[in-house]
């Protein structure tokens, strides 16, 4: 997931080579950034989920060995 999330990462950084050019290229551009942006969200607020999962899994553990 890590790697997922460093690929989406940079490409919502990556500039776009269109910037100057037509206002077509610009909407385009600023579409794509906005989807990239919204994956990059989806994958960060996934990890941030599977994390949660594993404390509490490793919280019941930790209990359950006692």
């Amino acid at each position: 997931m890590d790697k997922e999330i460093e690929d989406a990462q940079m490409e919502v950084d990556m500039v776009s080579p269109f910037i100057g050019g037509a206002r077509i290229d610009h909407i385009i551009a600023a579409q794509e950034k906005a989807e990239q942006k919204a994956h990059l969200d989806q994958l960060l607020a996934k990890r941030r989920e599977i994390e949660v999962n594993l404390s509490l899994i490793q919280d019941y553990v930790k209990k359950a060995t006692r």
